[in-house]
């Protein structure tokens, strides 16, 4: 056990912070300031919806991985990759 907090426990505590998705047009803004190249890999905690993730493959990015704990979320974004 990693800690004393079952999951369920912290999934309760989660929801007092609902997800809420990132504006396409400040998504855009995050790409233009990297400058981001075709040789970089994106990681995306809490990636939600995978939108940001979806947006780095349209930027050039070589990889983007999204990683989030909320299994219904994580549908929707692979329901999306389909």
């Amino acid at each position: 056990e990693h800690g004393e907090e079952s999951m369920d426990e912290y999934l309760r505590k989660t929801s007092i912070s609902p997800w809420v998705p990132l504006p396409d047009a400040a998504v855009g803004k995050i790409f233009d300031l990297t400058a981001a190249t075709p040789r970089d890999i994106h990681v995306d905690l809490g990636s939600g919806d995978g939108r940001v993730n979806f947006y780095a493959i349209n930027f050039g990015v070589l990889q983007s991985t999204g990683i989030d704990i909320d299994e219904k979320i994580v549908q929707i974004a692979r329901d999306r990759l389909a």
